[in-house]
């Protein structure tokens, strides 16, 4: 328990200009160094017409790469376990400038909320 209470706090924006009526979403990216895992938060704005529900992810450990499982693994799984993912989410994937890929979707980490 030498990292309990340890946390590694991310602004990040998840850009969805591309699709239609998309737009650039701000969120918060918890890291907990004590079993890795991963929670995200929107960041909600007063009136921003949104419902006040802030958690995307709850927290949870996340495969670095959530397209990297074998070829025979069955695409009803909607859980992946140990034996099929080859790399997690780790501190070293993180940081200022960086893009991840969570749920299909690309955040890019940024110095600012």
């Amino acid at each position: 328990l030498e990292m309990d209470h340890n946390v590694l706090r991310f602004y990040c924006v998840w850009d969805d200009r591309e699709n239609m009526f998309g737009e650039m979403r701000p969120y918060i990216l918890h890291y907990y160094l004590v079993d890795d895992t991963v929670e995200i938060l929107e960041v909600h704005e007063p009136n921003d017409g949104r419902d006040p529900f802030p958690v995307l992810l709850c927290q949870q450990k996340m495969p670095q790469d959530p397209n990297d499982t074998p070829s025979n693994f069955p695409s009803s799984v909607m859980e992946v376990s140990e034996n099929e993912v080859k790399e997690w989410l780790a501190p070293e994937h993180l940081g200022v400038g960086k893009t991840i890929n969570i749920l299909g979707r690309r955040f890019l980490m940024c110095d600012r909320k």
